[in-house]
C-alpha cells in the first residue's frame, strides 16, 4: 500500500494531514465527501509552518541555535541552547495538539454524495465514514510535516551538540 495514499489511523489522518483519505473499510461514504478545516487548525499548521521554517532556514544559513531568539530570549551557553530547543520541541508539539482539537470542534465534512444541498456534517458527529482533504490543505500538511520533522531533526541535533560541547558556539 502507498503510505500517501490511505491511512487506517483516523488520528493519524487527522494530526499529521500526510494521507489524501481515511478509509474505515466499511464503505461509507464517497471520495467526494470533504473535510473542511476550520481556522483554528489552519492557524495551528501556518503556526507549525513559521516555527519550523525558521529552524531550517537557520540550520542552512549557517546560524547556530544562539543566533535564533525565541519568544525574545536569545540561547546564551549550555543550558540556553538546551532551553531554545526544548522550546521549539515543545511548540511543534503544542501546534499538532492543537490542530487536533480544533479539527475535532470546528471541521465539517462536505457531502457531495448526497445532495448538493446536504449541510455539512459535524466531524464528531461523522462516525466510521470515508474522509477526503481539500488538495491545498492536503499538500500544506505534508509541507508542514515536513518541515517539522527536519526542525526537530536539527533541534535535537543542536541540544545533543551542546551537551556533547563539541560545537565552537555553546559556553
Amino acid at each position: 500500500m502507498n503510505v500517501f495514499g490511505c491511512t487506517s489511523s483516523r488520528r493519524g489522518f487527522l494530526i499529521l494531514g500526510l494521507w489524501n483519505c481515511y478509509d474505515p473499510g466499511n464503505d461509507q461514504g464517497l471520495r467526494d465527501d470533504l473535510i473542511q478545516e476550520g481556522e483554528g487548525a489552519r492557524i495551528a499548521r501556518r503556526n507549525n509552518l513559521a516555527l519550523a521554517g525558521i529552524v531550517v532556514a537557520a540550520f542552512m544559513a549557517g546560524a547556530g541555535p544562539q543566533d535564533l531568539e525565541v519568544f525574545g530570549v536569545t540561547a546564551s551557553g549550555t543550558m540556553g541552547v538546551l532551553t531554545a530547543c526544548f522550546m521549539v520541541l515543545a511548540c511543534h508539539t503544542y501546534w499538532y495538539f492543537m490542530r487536533w482539537h480544533h479539527l475535532a470542534d470546528d471541521a465539517v465534512i462536505l457531502v457531495f454524495s448526497v445532495t448538493l444541498k446536504h449541510p455539512p456534517l459535524p466531524l464528531q458527529q461523522e462516525g466510521p465514514r470515508m474522509l477526503s482533504q481539500k488538495s491545498a490543505a492536503l499538500f500544506a500538511n505534508r509541507a508542514c510535516f515536513l518541515l517539522v520533522a527536519m526542525s526537530v531533526a536539527i533541534s535535537v541535533w543542536w541540544g545533543v551538540s551542546a551537551v556533547a560541547g563539541g560545537v565552537a558556539w555553546t559556553n
